[in-house]
């Protein structure tokens, strides 16, 4: 009875992982868009990012996403209007036999428009980043061999462009010692 409880369990427990695994990423290209980040109510990005790599997986692996960020920036105008006064001047045409005719000329006065901003505010912005993920150092995977990486990006706040990450191996075929510099993440097998 055990054993078929235990079995069951298990059963359970592998059936779970590969349902997890369903939303990671297979790493096929050199370069993988994701696209933006969700980011419910225009929060700060703090996303665990899943990928799965395969004997097909190239040696490095350029990654983009999009995310968003709030900047102060003018969010409010008016138009003023700088008035340009009407001119009026004595305008003269030569005549052929020396002589000037003058008259009195006015020149309609006239309105330039002119945005100006009124009030500041924040403004959503987007941004595109990017980060490598380098198996340069990673064991060498069978045809049907596949490991299960995950890399936490962390936007500072909403403000922010920079991110923070971090990685961690979940399912891999060896021991790792995993390195994240600036938008690199190193996977170096033991």
């Amino acid at each position: 009875m055990k054993k078929i409880l235990s079995m069951t369990l298990l059963a359970s427990l592998l059936s779970f992982a590969a349902i997890a695994d369903d939303n990671a990423v297979v790493l096929n290209a050199p370069a993988m868009d994701l696209g933006a980040l969700s980011q419910p109510t225009n929060a700060s990005v703090n996303q665990t990012l899943r990928f799965k790599r395969t004997a097909e997986t190239p040696k490095e692996v350029t990654v983009k996403y999009k995310m968003n960020y709030v900047r102060t920036e003018c969010t409010e105008y008016e138009l003023k209007y700088t008035d340009v006064p009407e001119i009026k001047k004595t305008v003269c045409t030569s005549n052929l036999d020396g002589t000037h005719q003058c008259a009195e000329a006015a020149f309609e006065g006239f309105q330039v428009p002119e945005r100006v901003c009124v009030g500041n505010g924040l403004s959503l912005k987007t941004t595109e980043k990017t980060f490598k993920l380098n198996f340069k150092k990673a064991i060498t995977l069978t045809p049907n061999a596949v490991e299960v990486f995950e890399v936490l990006v962390d936007q500072k706040g909403m403000d922010k462009t920079e991110t923070a990450m971090k990685a961690s191996a979940v399912d891999t075929a060896s021991v790792y010692v995993i390195k994240v510099k600036k938008d690199s993440v190193t996977f170096k097998a033991k």
